[in-house]
């Protein structure tokens, strides 16, 4: 699998995120491995509490309540999901399935780090793909919190570019405008969409490999 890094310096003195990365290699499932970060902070004695982003975000999304938990005694667990963040990022779209997303937070969680007891929060997509773990392993999970989350109507295999709902009108020419320009500096958009006073710090994660690799 086709993958990039966001490099290291991106992630410089970000504000109120002084945490130290930690990172997972797993099975891409084409021959190869991905890497997952994850910020892990706390003690080790005590509950865990596993942070699930969602999209276009990454683990800075939790960064107000991560020195909470661990205040507070827990064990705080925030992942950045592949393509998110300090994560590997396929450069293929079809490289992304929910399936695959399910696999590698389970390969994260349960096969490398081995939680047991886990309160996990849910947010956006991290509820789409979160989900299916917590049926799969109700005796790790001790309880659950979702923000604005669901779950998915489309064959989870499916690439995420098709589950896209077609849209209609202008809607669908913005979308295909999107799809094939080149080099379209995405992360405005997202900086334009997020508060002000964090917009760049959020963008920061995906703002060097739009401008450098046009993805």
């Amino acid at each position: 699998m086709d993958k990039l890094q966001t490099p290291d310096n991106c992630f410089s003195n970000l504000a109120d995120y002084p945490f130290s990365p930690n990172y997972v290699d797993l099975d891409d499932f084409e021959g190869g491995t991905v890497r997952m970060h994850y910020v892990d902070e706390g003690t080790r004695d005590s509950g865990v509490v596993v942070m699930i982003h969602g999209n276009p975000t990454w683990s800075y999304m939790w960064r107000k309540l991560i020195p909470q938990l661990s205040a507070a005694g827990f064990r705080a667990i925030a992942i950045d999901l592949i393509g998110m963040g300090r994560s590997d990022k396929p450069t293929k779209m079809s490289g992304y399935t929910i399936a695959r997303h399910e696999k590698w937070v389970e390969q994260a969680l349960i096969n490398k780090l081995d939680l047991q007891d886990m309160n996990i929060v849910l947010h956006d997509w991290g509820g789409i793909i979160g989900l299916r773990l917590i049926a799969n392993h109700q005796s790790r999970v001790t309880s659950v919190i979702m923000s604005n989350t669901g779950m998915p109507a489309n064959d989870p295999g499916a690439s995420i570019e098709r589950m896209a709902r077609k849209g209609a009108g202008l809607l669908r020419i913005f979308q295909l405008y999107v799809r094939f320009k080149k080099n379209w500096q995405h992360w405005k958009m997202l900086a334009a969409i997020v508060k002000k006073r964090c917009r760049l710090r959020m963008c920061q994660a995906f703002q060097h490999l739009i401008l450098t690799r046009g993805i």
